[in-house]
């Protein structure tokens, strides 16, 4: 897949940045600030994604006023002084950028320079950078711009706001060169400002890919001088933004501002299924001749106005043939990727779809999909968040290896993690917000850019017994993710608290176990002897990934309990995220139905603290079912509404759940976390402990 960048404008030989107050010089020794916990200081800083290679020497160096001189020949172009920039208006009082020599007086020195022919990270990747910072000052090196850009970007995670850098050395390069985000904007329309806002964080977590996934069955979203008719109101969704859609113009700017941030923008047209607004515009089936002449209309017109520099990749879909007006024309596919190829454009399908009409055509694999032996190929196979939950999740993005292979290969491209707003969404943060997209996205940044030596699907849904290295390695990541959730990530929807500290205590299922009046004997029930742990807990998932217990026979139906214990240093009243679904965002709720009125889920799962049973929360749509797409989710998932309220005794306190299978079961799981609660963000509840077993003291 190409990324040529558009050449820029020569930029300024001199910047100037300084804030109303000049600070002295610098002081190049001090405390390291940590976000570790004790034991770990020897990692100061939380850096997503981990570099490829850091030493850490123990000191730290502050950062009051600096200059950086560019002489390195076109090596700091102007999307590096951009990064700058904004590292300089985080961290310093004062910065100085200059094309001339540099004028270290007073000041803190940045050097850059080019990898020497025989460094080993100059046939890295071009992205491939090194970092060293010492008393001395910072050098940053790199083969190329980008290369540069992603230092910088490094850097800025190290000041952490703060101007203050660890000293250390960072060797760094990407597992692959495909490393991306797919948003379903035909859906569910996003603003061109909020998704100013999400590339952001994509250059900033080092995804390079913005997949636009910008025509569906709701809605056609790119304007057409040619064929104006298909962004009409009349041929979208009245509950979807019906109208709303991107100008040339503002798709343009979009694709700048991602450009400038190292992120490139690959629009889908997806065809020719989920073609539902395109065939009601028109008024012609995919099997048309005519079909033919219009996409070829629009698809030529795309590549007019925008040109192959700008956007050199463009997604055709061909996934999902279900209907008799949606098989295509048996010269469409191919007519469309030759006059793609024709203008210079890489062409990408969807695997499973229609097979690729060529050898150069890139496949993108979701579902099962394999690739095939000639084409190149992007992973996102299991990365869709909508079918997340927050927990597992993380650790599924985590714990898989993209494209089935260690690094990156002539074939092996990288991988895309998708956001598929199936349901109807009323405020357009709320995709953000129905599905772990921050949490899930950072996790698979963290893996993409790494890469895996290994495939460890056995962790897709569950994390490791804590004896296992693989326990160690997440958690550690775990501590990074909530320090970046917190200090860089506060304005945006965040769904997950540490989850690995809470151990639970599993029974074995009881087949046709009845319902007993309260909470059951403990003593007899048939508890397991290895503890559990994790903020949600899976006993069934319907995808048949591993879980905790062996799952039952179809049709039989039965009941099983957890246990924990929660130690509390005072007599309060706790937060706690508690659920038992664990619906996916797909097509309406799958998992469904919800719940009635008086019921924590529509098999009668339970919920017991000291003895007490806890109520399940007032419902604002009970028993709503699968097929309920249009209805935007409202309180249904645990991190959708306010965490429930329990009184806590001093001391131990003992928590008992009854998760039963019933008819209607699709997924046997429950979450049951602490957390502190400001009405609008959650956190860890640091002050309390959860112990399968109780601890004495």
């Amino acid at each position: 897949m190409a990324f040529a960048p558009r050449r820029s404008a020569a930029w300024l030989r001199r910047i100037v940045i300084v804030s109303a107050a000049l600070a002295a010089c610098a002081q190049p020794q001090g405390s390291v600030p940590t976000d570790l916990q004790a034991g770990e200081q020897h990692k100061p800083v939380a850096l997503i994604p981990e570099p490829a290679s850091v030493s850490w020497h123990g000191s730290s160096l502050l950062l009051q006023r600096v200059v950086a001189a560019s002489t390195s020949g076109g090596l700091v172009d102007p999307r590096v002084v951009t990064e700058l920039t904004r590292f300089a208006k985080e961290n310093l009082a004062a910065f100085w950028l200059t094309h001339d020599a540099l004028d270290e007086t007073g000041a803190t020195p940045i050097r850059f320079a080019r990898f020497g022919d025989d460094d080993p990270l100059a046939s890295a990747s071009s992205e491939a950078y090194r970092i060293v910072v010492s008393s001395d000052g910072i050098e940053l090196t790199a083969a190329a711009p980008v290369g540069l850009f992603r230092a910088v970007t490094t850097l800025r995670q190290l000041a952490r706001h703060s101007g203050r850098i660890p000293t250390c050395t960072i060797e760094d390069w990407p597992a692959f060169p495909v490393r991306g985000f797919m948003h379903d904007v035909g859906r569910n329309f996003q603003s061109p400002g909020l998704l100013r806002r999400w590339i952001d964080v994509l250059s900033f977590y080092k995804l390079n890919v913005l997949h636009f996934h910008l025509t569906e069955y709701p809605g056609w979203r790119l304007e057409s001088a040619v064929h104006p008719e298909i962004t009409s109101a009349a041929s979208m969704w009245p509950t979807r933004k019906p109208g709303d859609h991107y100008t040339y113009a503002e798709l343009q700017q979009l694709i700048d501002y991602a450009r400038e941030r190292h992120v490139r923008l690959v629009p889908e047209f997806d065809l020719p299924g989920h073609t539902e607004a395109l065939r009601k515009a028109t008024g012609l089936t995919m099997g048309d001749a005519e079909m033919i002449d219009v996409l070829s209309d629009l698809l030529g017109e795309f590549c007019e106005r925008i040109s192959a520099e700008d956007v050199s990749t463009i997604h055709i879909g061909t996934d999902e043939v279900w209907h008799e007006e949606e098989k295509p024309h048996p010269d469409l596919i191919a007519t469309i990727t030759e006059l793609l190829q024709d203008r210079g454009r890489d062409v990408v399908v969807w695997s499973p779809g229609i097979a690729p009409t060529n050898s150069e055509v890139i496949t993108q694999l979701w579902s099962r999909g394999e690739s095939s032996t000639a084409n190149r190929y992007i992973d996102s196979r299991a990365t869709y968040i909508n079918n997340m939950d927050p927990f597992a999740g993380v650790a599924r993005a985590f714990f898989r290896q993209p494209c089935g292979v260690p690094r990156a290969t002539d074939r092996a491209l990288g991988g895309i993690i998708c956001l598929w707003n199936d349901n109807r969404i009323t405020d357009e943060v709320d995709g953000f917000r129905y599905n772990p997209v921050l949490p899930a996205t950072l996790s698979f940044a963290e893996r993409i850019w790494r890469g895996a030596a290994e495939h460890r699907p056995q962790w897709s849904a569950v994390l490791p017994a804590r004896e296992d290295p693989a326990f160690a390695e997440f958690a550690a990541f775990e501590r990074n993710l909530i320090s970046h959730r917190d200090l860089w990530l506060s304005s945006w929807p965040f769904q997950y608290v540490a989850q690995t500290e809470l151990e639970w205590q599993l029974s074995d299922f009881v087949a046709d176990a009845a319902k007993t009046d309260g909470p059951p004997d403990v003593d007899q029930l048939p508890w397991r002897e290895d503890t559990v742990t994790g903020g949600t807990i899976h006993l069934s998932h319907p995808w048949r990934y591993a879980t905790h217990l062996p799952v039952p026979a179809q049709g039989v139906l039965g009941r099983s309990w957890a246990r924990t214990q929660i130690y509390s240093p005072d007599e309060r009243t706790a937060s706690f995220w508690i659920g038992f679904v664990g619906y996916t965002r797909a097509g309406g709720r799958r998992g469904a139905p919800h719940p009635e009125l008086g019921e924590w889920s529509n098999a009668g799962a339970r919920v017991w603290v000291n003895g007490n049973s806890i109520e399940p929360p007032a419902w604002l749509n009970p028993g709503i079912g699968q097929q309920s797409m249009e209805q935007p989710f409202q309180d249904e998932l645990f991190y959708l509404r306010d965490p429930t309220r329990i009184p806590l005794r001093a001391g131990w306190n003992d928590v008992l759940l009854e998760i039963p299978k019933g008819p209607q079961t699709q997924r046997r799981l429950f979450t049951f976390v602490p957390v502190t609660w400001d009405g609008t963000h959650a956190r860890e509840a640091t002050d309390l402990r959860v112990a399968a077993h109780a601890e004495s003291g």
